[in-house]
């Protein structure tokens, strides 16, 4: 097993890389991990980064410590942007792009979650491919309680993935959900119970490194288009589809149906 660690623009996020798994690590435990501006901007280039990396087959995002995910934004920095459209516009800027770069990430991406995960954390959380968590995490997205509003591409990923009438209960009632009714409205995926929580991301990546990562990168462009609206093929979705049949992966996968064996798929 090697270990490695790769810089990031903040002080306060960090990619550690375990033979072919990434994790993004926020640590700024003084602060819930709350994002700052340099953060957004950090995980922007961080994803971008991982995107292109061919060694990577998956990606982790997780807190230092067990005390919390992340608090969201920064809230401290908000009396900066107050009464200055540019400044504003710019952050908000920042956080869509990073939200952007974790959702389309080529990678399978995995958060695990800890404690609060609130606002900005939530969305972090629900840009990313799935959600594992332990008894004492906890959700909440509270923009009413400080008279904020949501972005669009923000709330569709919401609405995507508890439905409409969840969504109206976590925003408008600013409810503070448990494990158990994250799970219960489809918010998390699964949560650790006799195991640890480190099992059970364990557990997801062995599978996700036995499949094709021809295959996961590009059911996630397919993935991500429908997210965005999008019902019908267009020529790239085509071409892709034909692309595979010239592919290494296709060809093992093939054989080892036919031969009843586990395939062996190329790391690329």
């Amino acid at each position: 097993m090697q270990t490695s660690g790769l810089s990031s623009s903040s002080e306060y996020l960090r990619v550690e890389v375990t033979d072919t798994v990434a994790s993004i690590v926020m640590d700024r435990p003084e602060r819930l991990n709350a994002f700052n501006r340099a953060m957004w901007d950090a995980l922007t280039e961080v994803c971008n980064r991982l995107s292109s990396d061919v060694s990577v087959k998956a990606v982790v995002l997780r807190s230092s410590s067990n005390t919390a995910f992340c608090a969201g934004a920064d809230i401290s920095e908000f009396s900066e942007l107050m009464g200055d459209a540019g400044k504003v516009e710019a952050n908000a800027q920042s956080i869509r792009a990073a939200s952007h770069a974790l959702q389309t990430l080529s990678r399978p991406t995995i958060a695990r979650i800890q404690g609060s995960c609130f606002g900005g954390g939530a969305l972090l959380a629900l840009a990313c491919d799935f959600r594992i968590v332990d008894s004492s995490a906890r959700f909440a997205i509270t923009p009413a309680k400080l008279g904020l509003c949501y972005s669009i591409s923000d709330t569709s990923n919401l609405v995507s993935t508890v439905g409409l009438p969840m969504a109206r209960r976590i925003l408008l009632l600013a409810e503070v959900l448990d494990a158990e009714s994250a799970l219960q409205c489809g918010l998390v995926d699964r949560i650790a119970r006799d195991e640890s929580i480190d099992a059970e991301v364990q557990a997801m990546l062995s599978t996700l490194q036995q499949h094709s990562q021809y295959s996961l990168r590009n059911l996630k462009v397919g993935l991500y288009q429908v997210s965005q609206g999008q019902t019908e093929d267009d020529t790239d979705s085509i071409a892709r589809f034909i692309e595979a049949f010239n592919g290494e992966d296709l060809a093992e996968g093939m054989d080892a149906f036919l031969s009843r064996r586990k395939p062996q798929f190329p790391f690329s």
